[in-house]
């Protein structure tokens, strides 16, 4: 009996997400991500999600975690800078 745990697949989806809004200072933030996940996630499901929340203004920081809920994420790493500081969210599990 092998105890190994099988090779689970991998799949990393890279964007980029446009003008989200700073609840502070309501300036718009580019952001860059990296989502790595089990599981197969179509890219329009991400876009659809992405549309929705821009709708209202976001933390850095809150995004990463609602993308990484949505989708069920094994990693995303979401960088941005705002007001001239590069800040760099990080999730894994």
């Amino acid at each position: 009996m092998n105890n190994k745990p099988q090779n689970e697949s991998k799949n990393t989806y890279s964007l980029q997400i446009k003008n989200i809004r700073c609840p502070i200072d309501s300036q718009l933030i580019n952001y860059k991500a990296k989502m790595c996940s089990p599981k197969t996630i179509f890219v329009e499901d991400i876009l659809i999600f992405i549309n929705e929340i821009k709708k209202k203004p976001l933390f850095q920081e809150d995004l990463t975690k609602l993308l990484y809920n949505k989708f069920n994420l094994k990693y995303i790493k979401l960088s941005g800078t705002h007001s001239k500081i590069k800040i760099k969210s990080t999730i894994e599990k």
